[in-house]
């Protein structure tokens, strides 16, 4: 993902996709997420043709962060079920959560929508 993906005026971010047709998406940005984007682009003076975060493998990424924080092994996709649970959980109904998700499903939510009902999903910290 590059910086020229993040469009802090609109709190969204683009995500290009590669794998079908209908992944490219544009997703909303958290308050939490714009704050440290906002800190790392001020301290890194990125380019628009930069790497948000510069990695080629976010397996690997994974696998070594749960290596040396002695966790258990974790997917992407064991990601995507934590946070689509915390939605749930949270209040966000299923056809709102879905494409927040980023599953394949229909796109049935604007982007207000998307962006209140990612506002109000709780994650803890604990």
């Amino acid at each position: 993902m590059l910086w020229s993906d993040v469009h802090f005026d609109r709190g969204t971010i683009f995500l290009p996709g590669t794998k079908t047709e209908a992944a490219p998406r544009t997703i909303p940005m958290s308050e939490r997420l714009r704050e440290f984007l906002t800190q790392l682009k001020t301290e890194k003076k990125p380019q628009p043709s930069d790497l948000i975060v510069p990695i080629k493998s976010a397996r690997k990424c994974l696998q070594t962060a749960c290596k040396k924080l002695e966790l258990p092994q974790f997917t992407h996709h064991d990601f995507r079920h934590f946070f689509a649970t915390t939605c749930i959980e949270s209040g966000v109904d299923i056809p709102t959560g879905e494409p927040l998700a980023w599953t394949q499903g229909r796109r049935r939510a604007g982007d207000e929508t998307l962006r209140a009902s990612s506002a109000g999903a709780q994650f803890r910290n604990d």
